[in-house]
C-alpha cells in the first residue's frame, strides 16, 4: 500500500557524468558533518556537504546513492544533489611552478 504525501519533493541526483535520479520523492536522507539528517517537503532553505551516502525515499522504494563526497541543496521544494564533487588528488611536482 503506498503512503499518500501531501507534498513531494522534486530531487534530482548527478555526478560528474550524468543524471542517476530525477523525480518525486517524500524525504531525502543523508550524513554531513554534524551527522545523520533528513529533509521533508517544505523544508526551509539549506545548502550542505554531504558524505558517504544519500538515501532518495519515493513511493516506490529507496534509492541508496554511495559516494565519497558531495553537495546537497534544497529551495522551495526542490532538491539538488550534486555526487563526488571533489576531483581526485594527484601529486603536482613542485618544480611545474618554478620558473
Amino acid at each position: 500500500m503506498s503512503t499518500v504525501h501531501p507534498s513531494n519533493l522534486n530531487v534530482t541526483v548527478e555526478n560528474r557524468e550524468k543524471i542517476l535520479y530525477q523525480g518525486a520523492a517524500w524525504a531525502i536522507s543523508s550524513i554531513n558533518l554534524k551527522g545523520n539528517f533528513d529533509i521533508l517537503p517544505n523544508h526551509s532553505n539549506f545548502i550542505t556537504l554531504i558524505k558517504n551516502n544519500v538515501v532518495v525515499h519515493t513511493d516506490k522504494g529507496d534509492q541508496k546513492f554511495s559516494f565519497k563526497d558531495g553537495a546537497l541543496w534544497i529551495t522551495n521544494n526542490v532538491v539538488k544533489v550534486c555526487l563526488s564533487i571533489s576531483p581526485e588528488t594527484t601529486a603536482i611536482p613542485m618544480h611545474k611552478f618554478s620558473k
